[in-house]
């Protein structure tokens, strides 16, 4: 989980800033600062199966069946897979990943520590 979130986090954040920052202009900050934001969200919604499966594997009695995390998230795409309609296989594991607005302040949160993190080095 880790290794999925970090090696995409610093992946998307390294690509994106080396296309799109201009360290001349004076919104280097402002777009680093999307750039980031853009890659803690979507590293957080790509770690979210794992993350998934260590609550249920956590949450299930030790005395059941041993679990594993492909287990789990297969049983959560093949349950995704029988909801009637692309949108509600698309709510379905929205609702169950718990992507929304808890990825939107890990990925805010990420990109106000690396702003912080720069304007002081800079300085």
């Amino acid at each position: 989980r880790d290794l999925v979130f970090g090696g995409i986090f610093t992946l998307v954040r390294r690509e994106m800033a080396s296309c799109l920052v201009d360290e001349g202009s004076g919104y280097a900050t402002a777009t680093r600062f999307a750039c980031d934001v853009v890659a803690a969200a979507l590293a957080t919604a790509m770690s979210s199966p794992f993350n998934y499966a260590r609550n249920i594997m956590y949450a299930a009695p030790s005395s059941g069946p041993k679990m594993t995390t492909l287990g789990v998230v297969g049983a959560l795409v093949v349950e995704a897979a029988r909801q009637p309609t692309a949108l509600t296989r698309v709510m379905f594991l929205q609702r169950n990943l718990k992507i929304g607005v808890a990825t939107l302040r890990v990925a805010l949160s990420m990109a106000m520590a690396s702003t912080t993190y720069h304007l002081c080095k800079s300085r």
